[in-house]
């Protein structure tokens, strides 16, 4: 592992970043945060992406240098959330699609699907799943019905 330094760091190669890790896109770039120090000075420079690349390692970048304490940062935003739980970690599952949020039909909704979702939002795996509007009704468009998955995916 290498960090990218920030000189040249900006949103389109954050979008990136953050499409790479499996989010909808970058919310801030070089936000000010205390992020672990790497145990190295060699990062990669001058990173240049166009923003419509899936991961960083199809931009073009200038080289490998010294960058010391100069790490490029970034804040993501999900294409998916929890809402209605009493606690950030249970809800209705919500996802935004054309900018707008809407929910996912629970009809054929499982601990394999529960379990993918759970996945994509930073957890290992679900703990449990509910059906049949426990956390409330959810509000908008129902963007996703009849979901299936087969456990194998990330999102």
């Amino acid at each position: 592992w290498r960090d990218i330094c920030d000189w040249g760091w900006d949103l389109n190669n954050a979008h990136v970043a953050c499409r790479q890790l499996g989010f909808y896109r970058a919310r801030e770039y070089n936000v000010s945060a205390n992020f672990s120090r790497a145990p190295h000075n060699i990062s990669m420079i001058g990173l240049n992406c166009f923003g419509n690349e899936t991961e960083l390692e199809q931009c073009s970048a200038y080289g490998w240098g010294n960058c010391e304490g100069m790490s490029a940062k970034v804040a993501c935003v999900s294409n998916l959330r929890l809402a209605g739980g009493e606690t950030p970690d249970e809800g209705r599952v919500e996802i935004l699609h054309n900018g707008r949020w809407g929910t996912v039909c629970d009809d054929n909704w499982e601990l394999v699907e529960a379990n993918v979702t759970c996945r994509q939002l930073g957890y290992h795996q679900a703990e449990k799943y509910q059906s049949g509007s426990y956390f409330g009704r959810g509000k908008g468009p129902i963007w996703m019905d009849e979901t299936w998955c087969s456990g194998r995916e990330r999102q």
